[in-house]
């Protein structure tokens, strides 16, 4: 007959036991196994309130920092106060009844890349208050920033083209209105300022904000104050811009997932 284990030693194994798993399982959690999607949060800036995205699960914990960096700094722009949490700045924006806002929401999450969107409301004592809507891309390989110009394989080379495809919706409008409706009209206003910004004899002087999302890129131009009002938005599918991209690019990888 087998000799009996103590029940005092067995409860002790099974308790040690218990313990590893959940020891290897939270090192799992934490370690999160290179195939996983990349998971976020909002999390609610200490100094502006403003709610942000935080990455919470990425394969690469250093990206995954220097991501949630970028995204902390973008929060921290949006207070009239020093950025800081100066005690005696803020003071100062409250009694001049200063306001700040925005909303961020993410527009587009996978492997590959974040595009954040934030709608803000800046009234910081200037001569008049500004407000829009900004668009940040990061690579999620490098942590890094990503400019729309880099979406593309030789962006000078294809400037015509590429603006073209992505503006060309709202400026055959724009020329439609301007060709058809009475000077008087109010809608004749923006479809000028479009018309003269990215027509065919134009230097497109605007530079445009952009985020992806699930079914293509999201553009609008980054006008200033006084006709911020005319930066109308567009949506691209990636179908139409994949012509103008390497065969690896950030471009192509995202819009193979996000088929």
């Amino acid at each position: 007959m087998a000799p009996r284990l103590p029940v005092r030693p067995v409860r002790r194994l099974l308790v040690l036991a218990l313990l590893a798993f959940a020891s290897a399982s939270a090192a799992s959690a934490q370690r999160p196994a290179p195939g996983q999607s990349p998971r976020y949060r909002m999390v609610r800036h200490p100094v502006s309130g403003v709610r942000m995205p935080r990455l919470t699960r990425l394969a690469d914990a250093a990206v995954r920092d220097t991501v949630n960096a970028r995204l902390d700094a973008v929060a921290a722009d949006f207070t009239c106060g020093d950025p800081s949490g100066d005690p005696a700045s803020d003071s100062l924006a409250r009694a001049k009844h200063w306001t700040s806002e925005a909303t961020a929401r993410v527009a587009f999450l996978s492997r590959d890349a974040l595009s954040v969107t934030v709608g803000f409301y800046h009234n910081c004592g200037g001569a008049y208050p500004n407000y829009g809507t900004l668009g940040r891309t990061y690579s999620l390989a490098t942590g890094g920033e990503v400019a729309l110009e880099s979406l593309f394989s030789n962006f000078e080379r294809d400037r015509p083209a590429i603006l073209r495809a992505l503006y060309g919706d709202v400026l055959d409008e724009a020329l439609r209105r301007v060709a058809t409706l009475d000077p008087e009209r109010p809608e004749r206003d923006c479809a000028d300022v479009i018309a003269r910004t990215y027509g065919d004899d134009a230097g497109a002087t605007y530079s445009f904000n952009f985020a992806l999302t699930p079914r293509g890129v999201r553009v609008w131009p980054e006008f200033p104050h006084v006709i911020q009002a005319c930066a109308e938005e567009n949506e691209v599918p990636y179908a139409r811009l994949l012509p103008f991209t390497a065969p690896n690019s950030l471009l192509r990888r995202v819009a193979g997932r996000a088929r």
